[in-house]
C-alpha cells in the first residue's frame, strides 16, 4: 500500500511539473495584458479576446504559489 501511495505521488509531481504548470506557462500567458487568456478551444486554438475570469486567475495564482513552496 505504502508503494502505491508513493508512487502516485511521483506520478502526479511528473504530471504537475511536465504538462500542467508548463501548459499555463507556455501556452496561456499574456504577456501583453498581464495574467492568463481565457479560453483555448478543443483543438488548441487560443481565444485572445475571451473574458477573463477572476476565479480562473485566482486558482491559476494559488497553484503556482503553492508549487513555489
Amino acid at each position: 500500500m505504502k508503494y502505491e501511495l508513493l508512487q502516485l505521488k511521483k506520478e502526479l509531481k511528473e504530471e504537475l511539473t511536465h504538462n500542467i504548470l508548463p501548459f499555463w506557462m507556455d501556452k496561456m500567458t499574456d504577456d501583453t495584458n498581464g495574467g492568463y487568456y481565457g479560453q483555448m478551444t478543443g483543438k488548441n486554438l487560443l481565444v485572445k479576446n475571451a473574458p477573463k475570469g477572476g476565479i480562473l486567475n485566482a486558482r491559476i495564482l494559488w497553484t503556482f504559489s503553492s508549487v513555489a513552496l
